[in-house]
């Protein structure tokens, strides 16, 4: 009897590695979105409630004066009720102030607890990304395991029933033991075993450590600082200056940003550098696999992290790179996209690579980038640009975004598919939402439409 059920292909190590380094890029960029999202409302709750506050104080205020004003008058019966009510009013306001208060203490503890959380949260994703990478590397190179002083039992053993199983729960106690360790002893292990050059090269890195050890804070002591903080920050040379011991530390917008890039870089070097070094006959996926992300970035309008993404990509030795140059200038196209979009002068980033060599795709996107739109429109209507890039490509390529509302690209769509260029933002989206798809589950395969999704 055959079951109907097909046993689901099991996922490349190359390609799982790829995958769980853009899940992790996305999560933290989720992250930042919802601190983005909700400290506005936080915030705006607090003035409000304390603009109310003061409010009620005010009037308490008028009114404890208007009292005080009809004293040594003669007391009639009705003046005695005046004074009581109004002494009954002022109560009710004492006790409306009170509330109030407390309430404005709750948005602000509110605020304090969401913040110190999402630090949490994102080193607590930096550790489950680490964890996995790490298992993908020990299983390629289980000779690191050979100095290892994890053992297994005889019973385990034979509960274990393979060799393979064996390795695999030995791989899991070392990465446990390793994610046990400080993030400084971490990065200090995938230094060494696989000459990544973090601790060398990575600017950030004392910025990265210290997230880490205010983390700790915040999970063990709330963010009260303690002398094992200090002394760990000071080990790794970041600065404590005007911190002080049973101070307790909050997390501010900007501190916020900076932990963010910092983890958001260290995880899109780990992936990406281990994988050059891990799957080295597999270079030219993860050369797709970063144009892929930069590409995903750009879509999301996020363009600082493509200029992260395309900087780190062109600064990636040859010997690090597949033969085919091409990812190069698609880094190169992406980056200034990106910078256009920041204000950043972005013509210096594309002097080098001979334009006129390649593909007329590369030198439309020239055009549109310098607000070249008529000779982008001509360029538009050859039948060689219409085949490489296609209708799809024309109406969700990041590059076309503001070209798109010219006339002069209207006409030249007009002319090109012989139907009006009218936005659709559902379709669109739906596309590039199958692009995604199609290029994360078939990681180095290039469909004929979404090769340079600019």
């Amino acid at each position: 009897m055959t079951s109907n059920i097909e046993k689901k292909e099991e996922v490349p190590e190359h390609i799982k590695l790829l995958s769980i380094t853009d899940r992790y890029l996305v999560d933290l960029e989720c992250l930042r979105e919802m601190f983005a999202a909700v400290m506005p409302v936080l915030q705006d709750q607090d003035k409000q409630r304390k603009a109310a506050v003061d409010e009620v104080i005010s009037r308490a205020e008028r009114i404890s004066e208007n009292g005080e004003a009809t004293e040594g008058k003669p007391e009639s019966d009705d003046e005695t009720a005046d004074e009581e009510e109004k002494s009954q009013r002022i109560k009710l306001r004492i006790q409306d102030i009170e509330t109030m208060v407390s309430n404005v203490r709750k948005i602000k503890r509110a605020e304090t607890l969401f913040t110190k959380q999402l630090i949490v949260s994102v080193v607590s994703r930096f550790d489950e990304f680490l964890g996995t990478f790490l298992e993908i590397a020990l299983e390629q190179n289980p000779e690191w395991l050979k100095s290892s002083e994890k053992t297994i039992t005889y019973k385990e053993l034979i509960d274990l029933k393979s060799v393979d199983t064996a390795i695999k729960g030995v791989i899991s106690k070392e990465v446990e033991q390793l994610l046990r360790g400080s993030h400084e002893e971490q990065i200090r292990y995938v230094d060494e075993k696989l000459k990544l050059g973090i601790q060398e090269h990575f600017s950030k890195l004392k910025c990265f450590l210290e997230v880490a050890e205010r983390r700790n804070l915040f999970v063990h002591t709330g963010g009260l600082v303690s002398s094992q903080y200090i002394d760990k920050c000071k080990g790794f040379g970041a600065s404590v200056k005007n911190i002080e011991e049973g101070q307790e530390l909050e997390v501010t917008e900007s501190y916020f940003e900076e932990a963010f890039y910092a983890y958001f870089e260290i995880g899109l070097r780990i992936g990406q550098a281990a994988f050059r070094r891990l799957f080295p006959s597999e270079i030219d996926v993860s050369d797709n696999a970063l144009n892929k992300l930069a590409i995903k970035f750009l879509n999301y309008d996020d363009n600082s992290l493509v200029e992260i993404i395309t900087n780190y990509d062109l600064n990636i030795p040859s010997k690090f790179r597949s033969e085919d140059s091409e990812n190069e200038y698609y880094a190169r196209i992406n980056r200034a996209i990106a910078q256009k979009r920041l204000g950043i002068d972005f013509e210096k980033g594309l002097e080098g690579p001979p334009w006129k060599a390649f593909h007329p795709k590369y030198r439309l996107c020239l055009h549109v980038l310098r607000d070249e739109y008529l000779e982008a429109a001509e360029m538009m209507k050859s039948s060689e640009v219409i085949d490489s890039i296609g209708i799809e490509g024309f109406r969700t390529w990041p590059v076309f975004r503001e070209f798109r509302s010219s006339q002069e690209f209207q006409e030249a769509y007009k002319q090109s598919f012989d139907q009006a260029y009218v936005p659709d933002p559902e379709r669109d989206a739906s596309t590039i939402k199958r692009q995604e798809e199609v290029l994360s589950e078939n990681s180095g395969e290039t469909d004929t439409n979404t090769e340079l999704v600019h």
